[in-house]
């Protein structure tokens, strides 16, 4: 019963970053900046709902099938739209355009997405079998040393087939 009640609440917050980003933007001329802090409340609490969601199917598997549940939610490709395709696709791109990997702190800026957002998307692509450490670091924007990942072989692959823009390829 918490899981559903965990979910509600964060459908509500996601509706209520929505009204408030909804607000900021026919205020924008008003009160410049707020647009882009309301949109980052908008991704954080979608991915947010995202994360429990997936938790929440896990939850709900049965006990036998959790664990593969879990890994094939992981293990699928994420859909269209969702940040950790355009994790996959903007690491593909870098990595085929200058065969290297990026940061955590790389793909924030890249993706203009915070922290608390990115990270875990990080992570999940890592154990889904779509990302890797690449055993190199690289110092971030505050100067610490930081993980550069790079696609897995399954990423580019996948990528290929359906095209870097995320279109299937005929």
């Amino acid at each position: 019963m918490s899981h559903h009640r965990d979910l509600v609440a964060s459908q509500a917050e996601l509706n209520e970053a929505v009204r408030q980003w909804v607000w900021a933007f026919h205020s924008s001329v008003r009160y410049p900046g707020e647009l882009e802090k309301k949109l980052e409340a908008v991704e954080r609490a979608y991915d947010n709902l995202e994360t429990l969601q997936l938790n929440l199917d896990a939850a709900t598997a049965p006990a036998v099938a959790r664990d593969t549940s879990i890994r094939a939610a992981l293990t699928d490709m994420p859909r269209k739209g969702s940040l950790r395709r355009d994790v996959i696709q903007t690491l593909v791109a870098y990595h085929s355009q200058f065969d290297a990997g990026m940061t955590c702190d790389d793909l924030e800026r890249r993706l203009r997405k915070s922290h608390q957002s990115m990270s875990p998307r990080v992570h999940e692509l890592e154990k889904g079998g779509w990302i890797r450490d690449s055993k190199e670091r690289k110092n971030t924007r505050s100067g610490q040393k930081a993980i550069v990942w790079r696609p897995t072989d399954k990423a580019i692959e996948r990528m290929r087939e359906i095209g870097l823009n995320g279109r299937e390829v005929e």
